[in-house]
């Protein structure tokens, strides 16, 4: 019912935050952004080592379990939208959030539990 569906959550996003930290490096940050999503910050990390990382927390959300107090399972999987400023280092935060966030609903809408690059070049 919507009790399990409350404690669901929460273990879940407990859980998940975890998972995260655990694959990230000593300067990588990491925190809550609205609801059910995190903002990872990876800085001085090119693309292909985003890649890479953004892969390895994928892959630990989903070997993560989370048990619930009465028993029950739940499986976590992410949808990673990535965006890099390496190219372009006058791209503003919000430009950046934006790119994140189209990238992790073409995750989500592609499927799930998965990492999308966001490849769109800014318009001159």
């Amino acid at each position: 019912g919507a009790d399990r569906g409350h404690e669901a959550g929460d273990f879940a996003l407990i859980a998940a935050a975890d998972a995260l930290q655990k694959s990230l490096r000593q300067n990588d940050r990491v925190g809550r952004y609205g609801g059910e999503e995190f903002l990872i910050i990876l800085p001085g990390t090119d693309l292909e080592g985003a890649q890479t990382i953004a892969e390895r927390c994928r892959q630990q959300l989903e070997s993560t379990d989370v048990i619930l107090a009465k028993g029950d399972r739940i499986k976590l999987t992410g949808s990673f939208g990535l965006v890099c400023n390496e190219g372009d280092v006058r791209m503003g935060v919000d430009e950046m959030l934006r790119r994140a966030d189209r990238a992790m609903y073409r995750a989500k809408d592609g499927g799930r539990n998965q990492v999308v690059v966001d490849h769109m070049q800014r318009a001159a």
